[in-house]
């Protein structure tokens, strides 16, 4: 598995579950690094560890060679996984070609106002592909995320509809990983405190593991 988003790990989450021997890769120097604090990311790593997933972080992959019915996956360090299925769970990069061609602003995706209307007033766009405003961070993000591709898509439907709609959703996400399931509500970025609680709520196979929730409170 190369990468340790929610995609990587869902996956490695069900391949386990099913008796596949699974190896995550993931190029930061922990799991979740993009969408969660640093002491989520340690939970889940403990909860893969204990269900029998190898994961190696710091791992850059540079290139990937056959070698007869497997693939080695070789890595900046010299080092290298022999793999019978290899997924790849990296993030996407936005496909712009069509929008530019079409004269839209570009910027991080699509640029979209607060109704997900491009600068040309007969386009919208939605979802991952969208550099829109949020104003709760006043500011202009790109979220790759069901629920931001479904919210926006309600805003835009009720624009062109002639509705006084304006998109105004705080972000959140939801990952299913074995019997676990993680929810964030926000951006784990840019806070200042972190509050950790823990119940003896269940067990992992290893031993008891208490319930974590990390809220970054933002300044």
């Amino acid at each position: 598995m190369i990468g340790g988003g929610y995609i990587g790990l869902e996956t490695a989450a069900s391949l386990r579950k099913l008796g596949a021997k699974v190896t995550v890769l993931e190029r930061e120097s922990r799991v979740l690094a993009r969408v969660t604090a640093p002491e989520m990311s340690s939970f889940f790593e403990s909860l893969h560890a204990a269900n029998g997933v190898s994961i190696h972080c710091n791992k850059q992959v540079i290139s990937i060679t056959e070698d007869g019915e497997k693939v080695q996956v070789i890595c900046e360090n010299g080092s290298s996984f022999p793999a019978d299925l290899l997924v790849l769970g990296v993030g996407i990069q936005v496909n712009s070609e069509l929008a530019s061609a079409a004269g839209l602003q570009i910027e991080n995706g699509i640029r979209v106002d607060e109704t997900s209307c491009t600068n040309d007033p007969n386009i919208y766009a939605i979802g991952d592909c969208t550099d829109h405003f949020n104003p709760h961070y006043k500011r202009y993000l790109r979220l790759e995320c069901v629920q931001n591709a479904v919210d926006q898509a309600k805003i835009a439907a009720g624009a062109i509809c002639g509705k006084d709609v304006f998109y105004d959703a705080i972000p959140w996400f939801w990952s299913d990983q074995y019997e676990v399931k993680l929810q964030l509500v926000g951006l784990s970025a840019g806070y200042n405190e972190a509050v950790l609680r823990k119940n003896q709520s269940w067990f992992f196979p290893s031993g008891t593991f208490g319930e974590m929730s990390c809220w970054p409170l933002t300044r």
